[in-house]
């Protein structure tokens, strides 16, 4: 028996192949329930584990790091990795950056609180981890000597300034679509923490190209006149 369809004879689906078909949909449709499942323990868990976060700051940033990585606070209904964090977790962007900025270059280690390795941060690019190490389990006021007696080894970071325009609801999407473009080409987060080549750094470079791009158009509509 044949199904007939506007460009010919379609063969049925043998009852062995129908039988594949469901057996795979029932095996995918139980994989995204048990994803679902797990992205929403790792969602309540990193709630949880933020508000004693100076016990387990270790914890939370391999979770900011899976969850900007895998980008799963898009399937939590945020456009952005800064979104969930200031929104859902109430923390800083920048906070957030340096936690995973800590998680990516130390190994963990016990005894010293986040906000310490944070300020030996700059110590491992002037010299190495196994010093910022040494200096931070020394307290944060041989941190802050080190640093100023090393002022020249130390590359430091740009100063950001916060700025606040009213802009019109079609030039913010424009920006809003500058800064998702500067996500997606693997740049990291935070605007007042930013590490190499951040993405503050890209959307500048946008803005710049615009700018030159109304010029040029300017100029050329005063030349036409």
């Amino acid at each position: 028996m044949h199904a007939q369809s506007l460009t010919g004879v379609v063969p049925q689906a043998s009852p062995e192949t129908e039988a594949m078909f469901q057996r795979e949909f029932a095996e995918k449709a139980a994989y995204d329930l048990d994803q679902d499942a797990k992205l929403q323990a790792l969602r309540a868990k990193v709630k949880q584990v933020v508000a004693e976060l100076d016990q387990h700051y270790w914890q939370v940033g391999r979770n900011l790091c899976e969850i900007q990585r895998e980008r799963y606070y898009c399937a939590w209904g945020f456009r952005r990795m800064a979104h969930y964090v200031e929104r859902e977790l109430l923390m800083p962007s920048a906070k957030a950056n340096r936690l995973m900025r800590i998680v990516n270059t130390f190994p963990e280690t016990g005894g010293l609180g986040w906000s310490v390795l944070a300020e030996a941060l700059p110590i491992v690019k002037a010299a190495d981890v196994a010093t910022a190490i040494a200096v931070a389990q020394q307290g944060r006021e041989a941190v802050r000597q080190w640093k100023e007696d090393h002022t020249a080894a130390i590359e430091r970071e740009p100063s950001w300034k916060t700025i606040k325009v009213r802009v019109a609801p079609d030039v913010y999407e424009a920006y809003e679509e500058a800064l998702l473009l500067a996500e997606e080409n693997g740049l990291a987060q935070g605007a007042t923490f930013p590490a190499d080549g951040s993405k503050w750094q890209q959307f500048h470079g946008l803005v710049i190209a615009a700018l030159e791009n109304l010029r040029a158009e300017r100029e050329a509509h005063a030349g036409s006149r």
